[in-house]
């Protein structure tokens, strides 16, 4: 496995503002703990050792903090401070007797929480023909986002700089982190400035050379913290990180439910884009009923790509949800609130509503409305199960610290490790209120 990271710590930084006015970026603290610590400390504990980092601005307190950390003596470092700005790919040649036969490159003012093993084990696979991989996620500025062209096997064919008007494009952006071999050198010109995207890259295809992509994983978070938005952005993830770390560690009898909408209160026949295509399962309006009667507190939690695909409006959409809230209502049940993710991150059909085609933390997998849901109503993670029938729900669940419940095939429910399988949500609410 490739244990070398090159770590760039050149940019100034200015979006900061005074947060950089006297430190690098890389030390910019993020939630009192520096970001370039936050890197190292990830990569540690996955197992990478040997850290070189190409300084520029500032780079002087790089070196400083390097001979201030303490790790296991296996852990080496090596700063480089360039005499003038060389780009994120210039600098290498400056290093290229430091540098191991494959190796990360990381950016240090980027906050990364992902499975760089993933990333590494990826381009070991294909070492003998692959100059790079370069991790990719769906961005969720697809519009303006400089975006990669790639097969299924993950070659990549074409980098996309400027976008033309009525041009359809798969929604695949750069993450700018990359596992590399030593020959990408070959494309990295000497003693002048270059970037890996605009010049290397490009260069390496052009040459009919090879680069791969790898889809970074659920659950990771990589983020641009190059405004002071964007650090609130990253601080507020680390909070909910830290929250749902504490519910899953101690949970609580449970309380509070988090229903999935489609397949697990009303039949999923298709994409529901009117209030008449609504039929409820059966005995799902009576089970959320059952749970209110009980002193729980019932949201809805879904996803309605709907939306963005132009199939229906907001209007439409609350027909919709007034037909189901009506079916519980009639039962004996309340639904506090529902949180919908109106998002499709997939743009290459060109249908619908285009800022609403791309990718969101809210649209599960993603847990951002289930944290909504928890700040806006004062509620208690340690006190939540997610309902759903599908991979989705279960994973959102499972980010939110949550416990789950997985409706429909046991097999699968125990394959996702949800807490609670049942065939559909009466049986679900049988099950749990039993234990209690």
């Amino acid at each position: 496995m490739i244990k070398q990271v090159v770590i760039l710590c050149g940019g100034k930084g200015t979006r900061l503002g005074s947060l950089t006015e006297f430190i690098p970026k890389p030390l910019v603290k993020v939630l009192d703990v520096p970001l370039l610590e936050r890197t190292v400390n990830m990569l540690v504990d996955q197992g990478f050792s040997n850290f070189l980092m190409l300084a520029g601005h500032l780079g002087e307190q790089i070196e400083e903090y390097v001979n201030t950390v303490e790790y296991d003596k296996s852990i080496e470092f090596h700063v480089h401070i360039e005499e003038s700005p060389l780009g994120t790919a210039g600098a290498l040649h400056l290093v290229k007797d430091r540098l191991e036969d494959q190796f990360m490159v990381i950016y240090g003012d980027i906050f990364l929480d992902f499975d760089a093993r993933r990333l590494a084990e990826f381009h070991g696979s294909h070492r003998d023909a692959t100059l790079a991989s370069l991790l990719v996620r769906q961005s969720d500025h697809p519009w303006d986002s400089h975006l990669i062209e790639m097969d299924k096997d993950g070659v990549v064919s074409k980098f996309i700089f400027e976008q033309v008007d009525g041009q359809l494009y798969y929604n695949w952006g750069n993450t700018a982190l990359y596992a590399c071999s030593k020959e990408l050198l070959t494309f990295v010109p000497e003693d002048r400035s270059s970037d890996f995207g605009r010049d290397v890259f490009p260069a390496v295809l052009e040459n009919n050379a090879r680069l791969r992509a790898l889809e970074i994983e659920v659950g990771g978070f990589v983020r641009d913290m190059g405004t002071p938005d964007r650090l609130g952005l990253v601080e507020n993830y680390l909070k909910r990180k830290y929250r749902a770390r504490c519910a899953a560690k101690s949970p609580k009898a449970p309380k509070i439910a988090f229903l999935d909408r489609d397949g697990t209160l009303n039949e999923e026949r298709g994409l529901i884009d009117s209030a008449k295509k609504v039929e409820m399962i059966e005995g799902a309006a009576s089970a959320v009923a059952r749970l209110c009667k009980e002193g729980w507190e019932c949201y809805i939690i879904t996803n309605q790509p709907v939306i963005a695909r132009g199939l229906c409006g907001v209007k439409d959409l609350e027909e919709i949800h007034e037909v189901i809230i009506r079916a519980i209502k009639r039962e004996g049940g309340e639904i506090k609130k529902i949180y919908y993710s109106p998002y499709h991150p997939e743009t290459h059909y060109g249908e619908g509503v285009k800022e609403l085609r791309r990718a969101s933390d809210c649209r599960k997998p993603g847990s951002s409305l289930l944290f909504q849901a928890e700040e806006e109503n004062q509620l208690d993670l340690a006190e939540v199960i997610m309902f759903g029938d599908t991979s989705n729900d279960i994973i959102a669940g499972q980010g939110a610290g949550v416990r789950t419940c997985f409706l429909g095939v046991r097999e699968e429910g125990k394959k996702l490790n949800a807490d609670y399988v049942a065939e559909n949500l009466a049986e679900a609410v049988s099950i749990i209120l039993n234990e209690q």
